[in-house]
């Protein structure tokens, strides 16, 4: 009898354990997918002869120490195994000193903004009133109020063992979604993946927000079940990038326009009944050019519109005033090289919104608030430099009259 028990508890724990690995694959398999399709397009191999995760977060710093990189990335990898047991071991040690110092916490019954993206936040203010949040929900929240709850709030020892022993076992489990052995290192996130979700699935919510397109929190709070879902976009979508796995329990959509909804129910969520709503812009303009100039904002996103700003740079007249402002991931070297050359301001803070005669811009949030708010608009996908130039000429003199 006793061994037929222990046979069971041995059986219940295996399911248990293949539960959270079939759900942990499906949510890394967009992380996977992602980091392929950004090494494939960059042509990270051919570059640097080797590729990387989360490219486009430390590409610049690669580029820069190619061969520092490459033996880094080579000795992560051959030790990974070990260096992931201890990296877990070390969320383990903090999550369980956490937990002891952070107090029991209740969630309210309201609108539940899950904080797992850095742009959630500054979304907020684009919703209608009716939408706003009741409380967030974050990894580890520094604020002390009945607002703000962390997961070490909610979470209790047990979820923070099995937590981590599940990371102890990440890498091991990504090679079956995986043959590119750098992608193993994906499992630096498993432990406070694991614990989220662990935690969340226990919970009774009603209505959950978030802004994660298809990462790995996507997916994690897809598989959470209560009533109703929505995602709120934070960055655009291209026509190319087809994630693997879908949301299927989103109920509500926040998108910039028409188009972008349209690629969210094609590419992102597989729910034919997602009500779909539209963010309003919320730009506030702190830098006014002199009205009696006329003035161009140059929405940059390096390296992909370093070209385009110079072809058009040479072809304006002197006596517009221009703002280049820079996306925040990228560093402004080339633009201060590109200052001896040209007459511009360089803004590279984020909260840095001049108002404009002109924008020009690939395609990006920041371009469509700015068109929301009644600016006039330029795309670079959708015109020559030259095309650019001699529209900015017509948009100039129709200004002066």
């Amino acid at each position: 009898v006793e061994q037929f028990i222990l046979l069971q508890c041995i059986h219940q724990f295996y399911l248990l354990m293949t539960g959270y690995k079939e759900i942990f694959l499906r949510a890394y398999k967009n992380e996977v997918y992602a980091d392929s399709c950004f090494n494939d397009k960059a042509g990270l191999k051919q570059v640097l002869g080797f590729k990387m995760i989360k490219p486009y977060k430390v590409l610049n710093k690669v580029t820069a120490n190619t061969w520092f990189w490459k033996l880094s990335l080579k000795s992560l990898i051959i030790f990974w195994p070990l260096i992931n047991f201890f990296l877990s071991s070390v969320l383990f040690t903090r999550a369980i000193l956490y937990k002891l110092r952070m107090p029991k916490k209740d969630l309210k019954k309201g609108k539940i903004y899950l904080n797992f993206s850095s742009r959630l936040q500054a979304l907020v203010d684009k919703l209608p009133e009716n939408e706003r949040p009741d409380q967030w929900i974050e990894l580890n929240s520094s604020q002390n109020d009945d607002m703000h709850i962390s997961i070490y709030n909610l979470t209790s020892f047990k979820v923070i063992i099995r937590s981590w022993f599940l990371s102890i076992m990440s890498p091991f489990y990504l090679k079956s979604i995986s043959s590119e052995r750098y992608q193993f290192l994906l499992s630096y996130s498993s432990f406070n993946w694991f614990l989220t979700y662990d935690t969340l699935k226990r919970q009774k919510i009603k209505s959950i927000y978030y802004a994660n397109h298809y990462d790995r929190w996507a997916i994690l709070f897809d598989n959470l079940r209560v009533e109703s879902i929505t995602l709120i976009q934070h960055g655009l979508l291209s026509a190319e990038f087809s994630p693997p796995v879908k949301s299927v329990a989103v109920t509500k959509l926040f998108c910039y326009n028409k188009r972008e909804a349209d690629y969210f129910l094609s590419l992102i969520v597989d729910n034919a009944k997602c009500v779909i709503n539209y963010l309003s812009s919320n730009i506030q303009f702190n830098i006014h050019p002199n009205k009696e100039t006329f003035s161009i904002l140059f929405i940059s996103c390096l390296p992909i519109t370093l070209t385009r700003e110079i072809e058009i740079l040479k072809l304006i007249d002197n006596d517009v005033s221009v703002y280049i402002k820079t996306h925040p991931v990228y560093p402004t070297k080339e633009y201060a090289d590109l200052l001896k050359q040209f007459s511009f301001k360089l803004l590279d803070q984020r909260d840095s919104f001049p108002n404009t005669d002109l924008i020009i811009s690939y395609n990006s949030t920041l371009a469509y608030e700015y068109e929301m708010s009644g600016k006039n608009v330029i795309y670079y996908d959708e015109h020559t430099s030259d095309e650019i130039a001699k529209n900015i000429t017509k948009i100039k003199k129709t200004k002066r009259i």
